[in-house]
């Protein structure tokens, strides 16, 4: 079975390893390559789809029995895709042809799909690409149809020559607003994914946040999960962008309650803006000075707010985080937003919400 591992340190930032303790190279060099073009949050999220085929793939009887490989011919990847997203991904799999004629796999998710699928499809994708490319992968990348390209120049061939009849002259782009958009969306995906509604569901419960609180309390929260959590609430971030707050986020406010944060794509710039109450500044300022159970117990060098420059500024370039040093872990995309998810059910059913509040301990605590 293969598994990912961080390995900042070394020249391959992420590691796919092998049962004997040995990197698989082809995934590892994967890994390395989709740094080039993807935030480094996102490279793990693409990796572990991947990794989940590759070991589910191993041990399904009807691979097995059929001696499908991943590395085989294009009908033989398909043939695995196909089974995994039946089987594994539990979706729906209708074959059609498009307008353009071509025969395409089209994947309806169900409420039982546990399996991105979206992500799943483009991580192969770049994968398959980065094989040929680097000439480890002699067939045409098989999640690409191979008619697309011959097709696409037929249509656009018949296109131009129709409105030269019509109009005497060559097709403008659309862009000019001369000839309208054909209207004609063209996709050279062999698996193409089956839009699904999404219906926003609103927490109204009103005791939601103290249910929460409450079940941190029964959990065990410090400090810093309940800091987190308010900031969760009130601020209306995502748990990485929480945290992931610097001191340097938070000095633009002179340390009261507003902070400067990234965003999703943003690619690490500060975007957004964060306000919370002076009740959750005032928490968070006890947290970062607290030498028993806040920041300064787990930082050697021992940093405070009134270290980190003169009138409450932050100095240009200390960038110290706000939630620990020794038990922060790697807390980015590839954290599972599920905190809200769970302590809304929680808020339906009325259970106790002590799974809310293992999630958020969980989020936060990883060396400790």
């Amino acid at each position: 079975m293969l598994k990912l591992i961080a390995t900042p340190s070394l020249a391959h930032q992420y590691q796919v390893v092998r049962d004997d303790g040995l990197p698989d190279v082809m995934l590892t060099v994967f890994a390395d390559e989709m740094l080039k073009s993807l935030s480094p949050a996102s490279v793990p999220i693409y990796m572990r789809e991947i990794i989940s085929l590759f070991n589910w793939a191993l041990t399904d009887t009807e691979v097995q029995r059929n001696h499908w490989q991943l590395s085989g011919p294009a009908v033989e990847v398909r043939n695995i895709v196909r089974e995994y997203l039946t089987v594994a991904a539990r979706c729906k799999l209708t074959s059609r042809a498009d307008r353009l004629g071509l025969k395409a796999i089209y994947v309806s998710e169900t409420d039982e799909t546990r399996i991105n699928i979206r992500i799943l499809l483009a991580a192969l994708r770049r994968f398959y690409d980065h094989l040929i490319s680097s000439q480890s992968y002699a067939p045409p990348n098989p999640l690409l149809h191979e008619d697309f390209g011959r097709v696409t120049q037929e249509l656009r061939a018949h296109y131009r020559r129709a409105v030269k009849e019509a109009e005497g002259r060559e097709p403008m782009p659309a862009l000019s607003g001369v000839d309208p958009p054909s209207g004609i969306r063209l996709s050279a995906n062999f698996f193409r994914c089956v839009d699904r509604q999404w219906l926003p569901k609103t927490i109204d419960d009103p005791d939601f946040p103290h249910l929460v609180y409450h079940a941190g309390k029964q959990f065990g929260w410090g400090l810093r999960e309940l800091c987190v959590v308010r900031i969760l609430f009130e601020g209306g971030g995502r748990i990485g962008e929480v945290l992931n707050l610097t001191a340097l986020d938070w000095s633009t406010s002179q340390f009261m309650n507003q902070f400067q944060a990234r965003n999703k794509g943003s690619f690490g710039a500060r975007t957004k803006r964060f306000v919370v109450s002076s009740a959750t500044a005032k928490l968070l300022r006890r947290y970062f000075d607290d030498d028993t159970e806040g920041r300064r117990a787990h930082d050697r060098g021992r940093l405070s707010l009134g270290d980190l420059g003169k009138n409450g500024r932050c100095r240009p370039g200390e960038r110290p985080v706000i939630f620990d040093l020794a038990r922060r872990s790697s807390h980015s995309a590839d954290v599972p937003e599920r905190l809200l998810e769970s302590s809304a059910a929680c808020s339906r059913d009325r259970r106790p919400a002590t799974h809310c509040a293992a999630l958020v301990r969980n989020q936060c605590a990883s060396n400790d």
